[in-house]
């Protein structure tokens, strides 16, 4: 799945829980290495209309661009 995705995007990442010691080193077989750590959690809507959400995703898709970020859609 790796080498197919390389075919339409320059990076593949992967998050996992970095306490999963067999599936860190099973990435870590496969080449995959540790760039950056990243903390998830949950995200509540503050504004009611989402008003403010759609600005925030077309500010993040901006500079998404700027830094060369692009969006993969796969088909079957």
């Amino acid at each position: 799945m790796t080498e197919y995705l390389l075919n339409f995007c320059d990076y593949v990442v992967l998050t996992v829980d970095p306490k999963n010691a067999p599936a860190v080193h099973a990435y870590q077989r496969l080449g995959y290495q540790e760039v950056c750590q990243l903390v998830e959690a949950s995200a509540v809507r503050r504004d009611p209309a989402g008003i403010g959400s759609v600005v925030r995703r077309v500010r993040a898709a901006i500079r998404g661009r700027r830094y060369h970020g692009s969006f993969v859609t796969l088909t079957r």
